[in-house]
C-alpha cells in the first residue's frame, strides 16, 4: 500500500521528488527500512522465498490460462532461481536508490531485463530450447523479454526493496542462528542436487517449454 501511494503521487522535477509532507515522511520511513544491511543468511532466505513466489506466480498464471497445474520451472523443485537471483541483486545493488522510487523502478526494470534475456540465451545455448517465449507479445526483443513483463517485474522489484526484503530480514533476525543455519544448509544442498539432476534430466514439454517452431 505504501509503495502504491508513493508511486501514484510522485512527480519528477529536475531530478528531485516533490511529495506532500505526509507522503514524503512515509517514503523516507520506507527508504530507511529498505537501506538496511543484509547479511548472507537473510540474502539466502530472500533467494529461496522469492524463488518460491516466482514459481507460484508462474504456476498460477498457467493455471488461470489453461486450467492445468504444471510445474513451470526449469528445475523439479518448487522454485524459480531467476526470480531469487534478481531479488538478491536488487537487495545488494539497488537498495541505495530507495529514496528515489522513480529511478529505482527504472533500474529494477533494467536489471530484470538483463537477467531474463541473458538467462534465455544461456538456456537456449545449453539445452537448445526455451522455457518462455514472448514472440506474440508487443514490444518484445527476440521473444526473450517484453515491455509488459518487465513493467510487472519492475513493480515486483520495488516490492522486494520496500517490503519483502525488510520483512524477511526482521524475521530472520528473530530466529535462533544455529537452527536457521542448519535448515538453510539442508535447503541449499537440496537445491544443488535439484540443479544437478535437472541439468541431466531436462524438463520439457507442454506448459513447460516453448514450442520449437517459435525459435527454430
Amino acid at each position: 500500500m505504501m509503495m502504491k501511494i508513493v508511486m501514484n503521487q510522485l512527480i519528477a522535477v529536475n531530478d528531485t521528488y516533490v511529495l506532500n509532507p505526509r507522503r514524503k515522511e512515509a517514503l523516507q520511513r520506507a527508504a530507511g527500512l529498505a537501506c538496511r544491511p543484509y547479511d548472507a543468511m537473510t540474502l539466502t532466505v530472500a533467494f529461496f522465498a522469492v524463488s518460491l513466489i516466482g514459481w507460484l506466480w508462474e504456476v498460477s498464471q498457467h493455471f488461470v490460462r489453461t486450467g492445468q497445474l504444471v510445474n513451470r520451472g526449469t528445475l523439479y523443485g518448487p522454485w524459480l532461481p531467476i526470480y531469487g537471483t534478481a531479488a538478491v541483486m536488487m537487495l545488494v545493488l539497488l537498495k541505495r536508490l530507495a529514496q528515489r522510487p522513480g529511478i529505482l523502478f527504472g533500474c529494477t526494470v533494467a536489471v530484470c531485463g538483463v537477467i531474463e534475456y541473458a538467462t534465455s540465451v544461456v538456456l537456449e545455448i545449453l539445452f537448445h530450447t526455451r522455457w518462455w517465449d514472448y514472440s506474440n507479445m508487443p514490444l518484445n526483443i527476440q521473444g526473450r523479454i517484453c515491455v509488459g513483463g518487465l513493467m510487472l517485474f519492475g513493480l515486483g522489484g520495488c516490492a522486494v526493496i520496500y517490503l519483502i526484503g525488510p520483512a524477511i530480514d526482521r524475521r530472520v533476525k528473530k530466529l535462533p542462528k544455529a537452527a536457521a543455519a542448519a535448515v538453510l544448509i539442508i535447503l541449499v544442498l537440496i537445491f544443488i542436487c535439484d540443479v544437478i539432476y535437472s541439468f541431466t534430466n531436462i524438463r520439457t514439454g507442454a506448459g513447460i517449454t516453448a514450442p520449437p517452431y517459435l525459435f527454430s
